[in-house]
């Protein structure tokens, strides 16, 4: 991704694959699958394969089975959506894939849709989807073919679960996307996800769906070949078990010890590597063969050992400018802390500033001793940064802990040279409600209203920029002072909460923020327009066009700020066009609201600007 020209893409020698005849249009916009009233029209989303492309190797050959959403009824008639599943398999390591199997699941009666396919290890190939019609409310079905039935057969469908409601909501999807899998215990049972209405879902809610799990199996599928690995781990020294042990078989099959220290393996007949570690303990390596039926106890004893880890470094001592920071040429003296996380002490624990970049003269080795469990001991280490070094450049230093003859840890610290120039910080605290701080200005037009500064929740002891969310067309702006900026590294943090209106599943957003950026009070612009880019927190995606929201079109926060179900503050970090240096510049945060709907609106807070960093001449 980094250099993208390093990168080719080939179409395979096999491709195009010829498949039977099929139409993938539908209906203009998302009014395409039918429900009984109340229930609007859904997105059959026929434009693409369905999730997912799944393999598995039969043994002498390779099989990928998928699916995708096609037209099953004529284009003059109403619209019906059924199913269409391939098979493409592959026998040999130099042949092409080809189509084995393909069939359409579908009828007369109802439309089917967004589904998933799998195999099981017999090659049985089963399909789950969505069917619903004007007279059926949205059921979870699934069908397929066994292994050995006649080609392109399909069997007769089962119904997983019966919905009782209807999704109300016009021109939303019918959820993102269902999905199934292959139980490994067995490789048997197909358990599949997908979402439905009760009647009590859709009282509550145009658009929620509930889900439902469930499985299934042919019955012709006996279990595959299996044996079973299993046992504790324990401390050698103590006895006792050790939990969140990582358990490895091969480079596929992973377990975490519970509570108790154990863990079980379900997995096929072959001889395999084992390796177990856990943290403060030496790693521990064994080779397991494994039979069909058979079930291994294997307990493991891990051996306690010390685990020695370093914190950031503190500088003590300067031989030139006083200020905490280390300069081009200027010998320091810093202190190391290490703790000991493990579970042994050290016998005698060495220390030495072995290697890294930009400095010169390090200190001999550190003696630590005998460090307990638990135990921090600090020591102190010298060196110079190198004279030809640059403000703003980093010092790599390179610390390895030797206890005894045996290498037991490392840890490098870096170390920015100079001081961090601030150009811009702002808390917003310190003010009386609502005012701005001096020398940040507010405007809005239409139906918002000016940026304002609230108590946050729910402590309600600090203060952030807040601006609401208005349920008509509008802009609501908040501008920075006019500061300078001398770096090419100058970044911008902040902290960034918003809640603005979108769909439930975030995939059309209506509301929306951007940020903007000037030079010598010019013309503004996007600060991905002017060259700027985001290091983290960025935009969500681009505001819709459909409901005069002046800012549509263009990239920009919306929906919730978080991973939770309520928005939270993240951190945003941009790094500034390289042709802001030398320039006095601005920015301007700015909410766009459409013609209806609401959240709660953005807050900002935490504001800062990091202009490169400044040096003192410490060089004789």
């Amino acid at each position: 991704f980094q250099n993208p020209s390093a990168s080719t893409f080939n179409e395979r020698a096999e491709s195009p694959i010829a498949v039977a005849a099929f139409d993938p249009t539908s209906p203009p916009d998302r009014a395409d699958i039918a429900q009984p009233a109340p229930g609007s029209l859904l997105d059959s989303q026929s434009d693409r394969l369905m999730y997912r492309v799944a393999y598995r190797n039969l043994g002498g050959s390779d099989s990928l089975v998928f699916n995708q959403t096609v037209r099953a009824s004529p284009v003059n008639q109403t619209y019906q959506a059924g199913v269409r599943v391939y098979e493409l398999r592959k026998n040999g390591q130099n042949a092409g894939f080809a189509v084995q199997n393909q069939f359409t699941v579908d009828d007369a009666e109802a439309s089917r849709w967004m589904a998933s396919a799998a195999q099981d290890f017999q090659g049985n190939l089963a399909v789950g989807y969505s069917l619903s019609s004007s007279e059926k409310k949205p059921q979870i079905a699934y069908s397929g073919r066994a292994f050995a039935d006649a080609p392109n057969a399909v069997r007769t469908e089962r119904v997983l679960h019966e919905g009782t409601g209807v999704q109300t909501a016009f021109g939303f999807r019918w959820g993102d996307y269902s999905t199934l899998v292959v139980d490994p215990t067995d490789d048997c049972t197909f358990w599949y996800t997908n979402e439905y209405y009760t009647a009590e879902s859709q009282q509550e809610s145009q658009f929620g769906w509930k889900t439902r799990v469930g499985n299934f199996k042919f019955p012709t599928c006996q279990n595959a070949p299996a044996g079973t690995v299993q046992g504790t781990v324990i401390d050698a020294a103590t006895g006792l078990p050790i939990s969140n042990a990582v358990v490895k078989i091969g480079s596929n099959y992973v377990r975490y010890t519970d509570a108790s220290g154990n863990y079980k393996f379900s997995l096929p007949p072959g001889t395999y590597d084992l390796s177990v570690e856990a943290r403060g303990y030496g790693l521990r390596l064994e080779v397991v063969s494994v039979s069909d039926a058979a079930n291994v106890a294997l307990n493991i004893a891990l051996h306690p050992n010390a685990l020695i880890e370093g914190t950031n470094v503190e500088i003590v001592s300067e031989s030139c400018a006083q200020n905490s920071a280390v300069e081009p040429g200027e010998t320091v003296t810093i202190n190391l802390p290490l703790k000991n996380n493990g579970n042994a002490p050290t016998g005698d624990l060495v220390v030495g500033l072995t290697g890294g970049t930009g400095f010169i003269n390090p200190s001999p080795p550190q003696k630590y001793g005998a460090v307990g469990i638990g135990q921090t001991v600090v020591r102190s280490f010298t060196f110079t940064a190198a004279s030809n070094i640059q403000c703003g450049e980093q010092i790599i230093l390179m610390f390895r802990f030797v206890d005894g003859a045996q290498l037991v840890g490392a840890f490098t610290q870096t170390i920015n040279v100079g001081v961090r120039r601030i150009a811009l910080a702002e808390s917003f605290s310190n003010l009386l409600q609502p005012a701005l701080p001096f020398g940040w200005l507010t405007a809005s037009s239409g139906a918002q209203e000016n940026w304002k500064t609230v108590l946050l929740e729910p402590m309600q002891t600090h203060l952030a920029a807040f601006s609401d969310e208005a349920v008509a067309p509008g802009v609501n702006e908040l501008i920075s002072p006019v500061f300078p900026i001398h770096s090419r590294q100058a970044q911008l943090t902040f902290r960034n909460k918003y809640d603005l209106e979108s769909t439930f599943l975030r995939n059309k957003f209506y509301d929306g923020a951007v940020l903007e950026i000037r030079y010598n009070r010019g013309q503004w612009r996007d600060i991905l327009q002017s060259g700027g880019s985001f290091a983290s927190g960025g935009y969500d995606g681009v505001i819709e066009n459909c409901c005069q929201n002046p800012l549509a079109g263009r990239f920009a926060w919306s929906s919730k700020s978080g991973t939770n179900a309520d928005a939270e503050f993240i951190t945003t970090r941009v790094n500034l066009p390289a042709s802001a240096v030398g320039k006095k510049i601005q920015f301007r945060w700015r909410v766009g609201t459409d013609t209806g709907g609401r959240r709660q609106g953005q807050w900002i807070d935490d504001v800062e600007v990091q202009d490169g960093y400044i040096c003192s001449s410490c060089l004789n």
